[in-house]
């Protein structure tokens, strides 16, 4: 007979400036199940996540949604914004925009993507989805607007194999370039 157990679940909240100074440090630092707080500022950064961690502004405790438009991860145009692994991320409130590939690329992931705006992302030269791209896993994206993204194929969103849950999201400008595929929603 096992004696009584109890369950302890590790979670740590993190603050992006506060805490530590860049977002992928928080990242690195992190383990499942914890939460990183992003203030209000551009963040110069492109992103890797492979944990099941929550990634949000500071939306969340205010319910303004100028905290939205003014905190913002800024690809640079030097590669995917946020780059997601084999993992469940949850990132909620925040603008993602200039990647130079695409705003948030997935693979065998499921994230759950929220309040977000995703926007003048570059995916030309990746292929397919500009704005989000997802290789197999069950992403859901909610409450989100997803514009002036470019690809080849999908400007807004591409994907291969993926069980996609879209609601409340609005796409505005996307673009495939060259006749290849449509602006909006593009898959294989």
């Amino acid at each position: 007979v096992l004696p009584n157990r109890t369950l302890i679940i590790h979670s740590t909240l993190v603050t992006v400036p506060t805490d530590v100074s860049t977002i992928q440090q928080a990242i690195n630092n992190a383990e499942n199940g914890d939460t990183i707080i992003v203030l209000p500022g551009t963040y110069n950064e492109n992103l890797n996540i492979s944990k099941n961690i929550t990634l949000k502004s500071n939306f969340y405790i205010s319910n303004d949604t100028n905290i939205i438009d003014t905190t913002i991860i800024n690809g640079t145009q030097t590669s995917n914004v946020i780059t997601i692994n084999n993992s469940c991320p949850k990132i909620f409130g925040l603008t993602i925009t200039n990647g130079l590939g695409r705003g948030i690329s997935c693979s065998e992931s499921s994230p759950y993507l929220k309040n977000l705006i995703i926007s003048n992302n570059n995916g030309v030269n990746s292929g397919g989805g500009g704005g989000l791209f997802f290789d197999y896993g069950s992403p859901v994206i909610e409450n989100t607007i997803i514009r002036n993204n470019t690809a080849c194929f999908g400007g807004a969103i591409y994907t291969t194999g993926a069980n996609l849950k879209i609601r409340n999201v609005l796409f505005k400008s996307n673009s495939a370039t060259n006749g290849c595929g449509f602006g909006g929603i593009g898959g294989a």
